[in-house]
């Protein structure tokens, strides 16, 4: 039985060239903010291995001056525009140095759940994937 220790971290996307934000002149930028297991490859019928991004929340960077009433207006567009779902995506865009791309390693000292899993095991998984998601939410604080 084959094991693996995740290595879970934040990648944070600059999506802000998929959004039509023309009517939304307070917005700088949209990044998007997912937790990836780099350790965990995933073959979708190609050679070319790719990684699970399981989203976690929308950062949006506001131009300096930006009223509170803009933030709302823009915020209100974003979250109810955005389908909040996770996606894969080739490592190989991940590990390629990129503006659009910022990653930073998931640091929450010793922390019980960082351990080893049976590969096999997808609910063992999922439940290192939803205490991951526990422990980010308590931490409140991404970067």
């Amino acid at each position: 039985m084959e094991k693996r220790t995740p290595e879970f971290k934040i990648v944070k996307l600059d999506e802000t060239e998929n959004w039509d934000i023309q009517d939304l002149p307070a917005i700088e930028a949209i990044r998007e903010i997912y937790l990836v297991d780099f350790n965990t490859n995933t073959y979708l019928c190609e050679m070319t291995p790719s990684l699970w991004l399981d989203f976690l929340d929308i950062d949006i960077v506001y131009k300096e001056g930006t009223t509170e009433e803009e933030r709302d207006t823009a915020e209100e567009v974003i979250y109810n525009g955005h389908s909040g779902l996770a996606m894969y995506m080739h490592k190989s865009q991940l590990t390629t140095p990129s503006d659009k791309i910022e990653i930073t390693a998931v640091e929450w000292g010793d922390i019980d759940w960082m351990s080893e899993f049976d590969v096999d095991d997808l609910d063992q998984y999922n439940k290192l994937l939803a205490e991951a998601h526990q422990a980010i939410s308590e931490d409140g604080c991404y970067w």
